[in-house]
């Protein structure tokens, strides 16, 4: 219960072609294919659309190109991506579609590894970035409170001054008086 597609046959050598395959579980019924041979649609007790590995390795290197080109740099996990996307390339020129898209895929995830490693130094740089700030943030909040607290002692002290110079005043105007 699979249907299979194959193309490309040469007289001489009798060589054969896959170009896709796909199991579908139940019986196919009817199949129609498009005009370039790029997509199939079958049915049978349900209905299946399929891409031929060509499309599909073409979907594939398009996505690793975009994830690569996103990640771009010399490190060495991109130049793993672009030598796997090279050869994608080369097996899809040959006609390889199979390996043509295991290749690229695996491009496209190497690229999205470094991504994500890329994402977390991010947010380790950001982390950091956070607490240098939260620790700033302590620092001058423990400036103003001593500053504060200097500051109402200033203004204690200024007080009683004021309150002693008010005596002193004070008792000199009683001492004008009586004299």
């Amino acid at each position: 219960m699979a249907l299979t597609l194959i193309a490309g046959v040469h007289a001489q050598a009798e060589e054969y072609t896959l170009v896709w395959s796909r199991e579908t579980g139940y019986w196919v019924y009817s199949v129609s294919i498009s005009a370039d041979g790029e997509y199939v649609a079958a049915s049978g007790w349900s209905v299946y659309l399929f891409e031929s590995l060509h499309a599909a390795a073409k979907i594939a290197i398009s996505s690793a190109k975009a994830a690569i080109s996103s990640v771009k740099s010399n490190d060495y996990a991109v130049l793993q991506a672009e030598s796997l996307l090279k050869q994608a390339e080369e097996a899809f020129e040959a006609g390889d579609y199979q390996t043509a898209r295991k290749l690229a895929i695996e491009a496209r995830e190497r690229a999205k590894k470094y991504l994500g490693a890329a994402y977390i130094l991010l947010l380790l740089a950001l982390a950091a970035a956070v607490a240098l700030v939260y620790a700033l943030y302590r620092l001058l909040r423990s400036l103003y409170l001593r500053w504060k607290r200097a500051r109402e002692g200033y203004e204690r002290k200024k007080a009683e001054v004021i309150r002693e110079l008010e005596e002193v005043i004070a008792m000199l105007e009683e001492w004008s008086r009586r004299v």
